[in-house]
């Protein structure tokens, strides 16, 4: 039976992720601190005096600036405090609802010159700003991870591909099995409504931000698309945890 094996969040878009022992899955709502706070960049068309989900292509990210997936984060849910750190910045203790200016020039000297600057940080109040519109949750099967790190001829890490579910226990791709289906995990209850396809953010190896394997053209040769895991909406609330159970209903 496939198992829970990590849960991962990332508070702010593009900025670090968090390892989490267990999470409260809400209806239709994403990840609990999941994409919580994105980094404005120059020319975006995300207005704060009127927040609403835009496109990924509004904020900083990793497709872009790939220096971005060596930073990792630490986030305290009491006080807002989020801790960043990367291989060439100090680390650095803010609220990104206070200390907006502090987060922008820290992350501006990872931002190539040549690319459009951060400006601000933007938030949603009750929803994310994850890269889909819908409130979906992310779930790969570590089987999937493990046919691409042979195909690539190395391990690639879980933190390449920001989801938030891992689930051991499954044969490589079956989550592509799922969609249009029901699974229930812990105690909340998933409709799996798309394969999530990938970008050239998960070229960058996730300790330096440099890049160092073709994942795309590993998965478009081997497997004839850009795939990795699958998106899921929660259709009725409840927790998940690190060893629950995974069934297909």
């Amino acid at each position: 039976m496939a198992r829970v094996t990590h849960i991962w969040r990332h508070p702010v878009k593009a900025l670090g992720r968090e390892a989490v022992e267990r999470a409260v899955l809400t209806k239709d709502r994403t990840m609990p601190f999941d994409r919580v706070w994105a980094i404005i960049q120059e020319g975006s068309d995300f207005d704060p005096a009127n927040p609403a989900w835009v496109s990924k292509k509004a904020f900083n990210q990793g497709a872009k600036t790939q220096s971005f997936m060596a930073i990792r984060c630490a986030f305290d849910d009491t006080s807002g405090q989020i801790t960043l750190t990367h291989p060439e910045r100090p680390e650095i203790t803010l609220n990104p609802d206070t200390d907006a200016e502090a987060l922008v020039a820290w992350i501006k000297p990872l931002v190539p010159a040549d690319l459009p600057q951060p400006v601000g940080v933007a938030k949603l109040e009750g929803n994310s700003l994850t890269d889909q519109e819908a409130p979906y949750i992310s779930v790969i099967g570590t089987a999937s991870l493990a046919a691409l790190s042979a195909a690539a001829g190395k391990p690639l890490e879980q933190e390449r591909f920001r989801a938030n579910i891992w689930l051991d226990g499954l044969e490589p791709w079956a989550e592509f099995d799922w969609i249009g289906k029901d699974i229930r995990i812990g105690t909340a209850t998933l409709r799996v409504e798309a394969r999530t396809g990938r970008c050239i953010a998960t070229t960058a190896d996730p300790n330096t931000g440099v890049p160092d394997v073709e994942t795309l053209a590993v998965l478009r040769k081997n497997w004839g698309h850009r795939d990795l895991g699958v998106f899921a909406r929660v259709i009725k609330s409840g927790e998940v945890a690190l060893n629950d159970t995974m069934e297909v209903l």
